[in-house]
């Protein structure tokens, strides 16, 4: 049964995609994940804005989400956990009060009045294949000199999102066939 709120409309059921729309549509960042062979899932919530930095370490380092590329010059990027939930079955197993949280409260007016795009679009690319052939040859050609004894190229495929795409279904989807990833 859904609790009615004139802030959040977030129940104990079916929280995390209304939590996770509600998120995007008030402009905040967020991360959502699984471990391997885990039926727990956790989402964080970082209002305060992404920080680049140097270097990351785990020791003494705050809560949160790093993307970091693989070239070590480049900065890495850390997101504070500002809010953490946790979810099983759907349900909040542990997380805040969102109707007494200030990032919701501040922003849920603001949200009312304007209904963003909520994921990038752009049109489909088709010289990335090139690219990726040009790579793979220029990865046999450097195993074969010697300079490097291992290379793994990744693939991918580029699909069109329909208009309605649902990127936490999807997830719950990938989730329910890969439970070891």
């Amino acid at each position: 049964m859904r609790e009615a709120s004139s802030d959040i409309s977030i129940g104990k059921k079916e929280v995390a995609k209304d939590l996770i729309n509600q998120i995007l549509e008030l402009g905040g960042s967020l991360m959502y994940w699984r471990l391997p062979n885990s039926d727990e899932k956790t989402l964080i919530i970082c209002n305060s804005g992404a920080s680049v930095r140097d270097e990351i370490t785990l020791e003494g380092s705050m809560p949160g989400f790093a993307f970091a590329p693989f070239n070590p010059t480049k900065g890495k990027y850390f997101f504070h956990a500002d809010l953490v939930f946790r979810f099983k079955n759907d349900e909040i197993v542990d997380g805040p009060d969102i109707n007494n949280t200030a990032f919701f409260s501040k922003r849920v007016e603001s949200a009312k009045e304007k209904k963003s795009q909520l994921f990038y679009s752009s049109q489909t690319k088709n010289e990335i294949i090139t690219v990726f052939s040009a790579l793979v040859e220029a990865c046999i050609q450097k195993t074969e000199s010697g300079q490097i004894e291992k290379i793994v190229p990744s693939k991918f495929t580029d699909i069109d999102l329909p208009e309605n795409f649902d990127v936490v279904k999807t997830f719950d989807k990938l989730c329910e066939k890969h439970p070891n990833a």
